[in-house]
């Protein structure tokens, strides 16, 4: 690792931490402050015409409009997803997920963090997957 992407990461870790806490890094009044942070990431896995993909999003749901018109111009119109708890996520992903996540700090959007099926059906027991939300054809059903 270099000293830049340690950097990057240390500061990343340390804006989550000061985000969970809601104070300051040092303690000191106003020293080390950072301001606030873009919105709570999410992960996502949807099961599409090509297999499944897990995404780290920062939309709030599944539902929102604005993710699932960002899927349909990356050309996945089909699918059916349900949302993945973040921790189970970042135990499975420890070397990709930190990255990733940092990334998303930046801005609204979704990044894939794994396309590999075999990998994430070995990851991720269909037990722990909550209600779906489907997507597709002429009706969609858990989507208002």
């Amino acid at each position: 690792m270099t000293a830049g992407t340690a950097g990057d990461a240390l500061t990343g870790r340390m804006y989550r931490a000061r985000r969970r806490s809601g104070g300051s890094l040092t303690g000191a009044e106003g020293a080390g402050t950072f301001p606030a942070m873009p919105a709570h990431i999410r992960a996502y896995l949807f099961f599409t015409g090509t297999g499944p993909i897990l995404v780290l999003s920062t939309y709030p749901e599944l539902a929102d409009t604005r993710l699932i018109d960002k899927l349909r111009f990356k050309g996945i119109d089909k699918f059916i997803a349900y949302e993945v708890e973040l921790a189970a996520v970042e135990r499975r992903y420890p070397q990709s997920y930190p990255s990733i996540a940092a990334d998303l700090e930046e801005e609204e959007d979704l990044r894939v963090l794994d396309f590999n099926g075999h990998q994430i059906m070995a990851n991720f027991s269909l037990a722990e997957l909550g209600d779906p939300i489907k997507v597709g054809d002429a009706e969609t059903r858990g989507v208002p």
